[in-house]
């Protein structure tokens, strides 16, 4: 859009006038935003010079937030009857703050699994467990995650385990995605797999 003010008379040496203009961001618009502001009166001459004086341009730079995830076993094979675990991670590897910072993980619901988090992690919980206690949505309120390399300090990484013990029913190639979502950075998928083994 465009900015237009009428401010009729200015008198000499009076105070300036100032005008805040504000607008929310969001991950579409990262970058530098660059905008030029101009001004005239009608008693002033329209000259090369006077338009040089009559401009002033400005940049605001938007950092962008990157979520860079990964769903690590804790053994890619195991025996029946050992546990299985999975290490989730995600750190923000961009320039800008990640916030609102969620992770959810549809656990998977094979017979004789029974996911626990361990060590415990504030803010993460299994909830939903099928009626056998397997399975269960694992969900995670992150919030933010400081930008790489910050200054300013602040945590950038984050990271959640989750384990289980096995039976000789639990037998199977097992995956799943952890799904990472942020109020302004797109959603980060990571896939993880292991395998129970019978005949180790």
């Amino acid at each position: 859009g465009t900015l237009e003010c009428d401010f009729d008379d200015i008198a000499p040496g009076a105070a300036p006038i100032t005008i805040i203009i504000t607008a929310p961001t969001s991950f579409e618009q990262c970058g530098e935003v660059v905008n030029t502001a101009i001004v005239d009166a009608s008693n002033e001459a329209n000259t090369g010079t006077v338009i040089d004086n009559n401009e002033s341009r400005a940049t605001v730079v938007i950092n962008c937030s990157s979520l860079s995830p990964s769903k690590t076993p804790l053994l890619p094979v195991v025996n029946a009857g050992e546990d299985i675990g999975f290490t989730i991670s995600v750190a923000n590897t961009g320039d800008g703050a990640a916030f609102d910072v969620v992770l959810t993980d549809e656990l998977p619901a094979i017979p004789g699994l029974s996911w626990t988090i361990d060590p415990a992690v504030d803010g993460c919980s299994i909830t939903d467990r099928e009626l056998d206690g397997s399975g269960g949505t694992l969900t995670c309120t992150i919030g933010t995650l400081a930008a790489n390399d910050d200054a300013l300090g602040g945590d950038d990484e984050f990271s959640v385990t989750v384990t289980s013990p096995t039976t000789a029913n639990s037998c199977a190639v097992i995956s799943n995605t952890a799904v990472f979502t942020s109020s302004n950075a797109p959603e980060a998928r990571a896939n993880g797999t292991v395998t129970v083994d019978a005949r180790m």
